[in-house]
């Protein structure tokens, strides 16, 4: 045996069992991310199955926002199925949208909208329609990095659609002006 020999057998080997680890590698991942897949799956068909359970209480588009922006040329866009009921009506919003798009590091625009059902009383059926639509313009001011909190100030117009929404009671008469004040601040530390 030759010296060239010894070197080039021990190689063959290691590269025979990197080629195999390489395969049990990706075997390994293939069998991970169908793993992910199913424990994704089953946790997104239990937060739909609690859904009509749970209250939630905030966040766009609800009835409360933060005083932060997207950033400069970035969409937020959320989603969401809104319910309320009274003795009288049920009132249900699905798909709820709130479109954001950042203008700058500090302007926000907004629409929000969505297509409501309501069931009338006394088993009267149910009517939808396109909700009014709220067009917005959010101005963040202070920033917590100079100042120590952030502050905007998020002016919003409701409007009346054109689909008769709200001759048949489905949607509030508009048109109707919000200016709501936001502050924020972020306390602790930070990972």
């Amino acid at each position: 045996m030759d010296q060239a020999h010894l070197v080039r057998e021990p190689l063959r080997r290691s590269s025979q069992r990197a080629n195999g680890c390489v395969r049990c590698m990706r075997e390994y991942r293939r069998r991970a991310g169908l793993t992910l897949l199913i424990l994704g799956l089953a946790l997104v068909v239990l937060c739909l199955g609690t859904v009509p359970a749970s209250f939630a209480q905030g966040g766009p588009p609800m009835l409360t926002d933060d005083p932060g922006t997207p950033g400069s040329g970035v969409w937020e866009i959320n989603t969401a199925y809104m319910e309320q009921r009274t003795t009288q009506e049920r009132l249900r919003s699905f798909p709820h949208v709130d479109f954001n798009y950042g203008i700058g590091e500090r302007i926000q625009l907004k629409l929000e909208t969505g297509w409501l059902f309501v069931d009338a009383p006394e088993g009267g059926g149910v009517s939808s329609g396109l909700d009014d639509s709220l067009l917005g313009v959010k101005w963040r001011f202070l920033e917590q990095a100079r100042s120590g909190v952030d502050m905007s100030v998020y002016p919003q117009l409701q409007a009346e659609n054109s689909t008769g929404s709200v001759a048949r009671g489905l949607a509030n008469p508009g048109p109707n002006l919000f200016l709501p004040v936001e502050m924020g601040a972020t306390s602790g530390r930070r990972s």
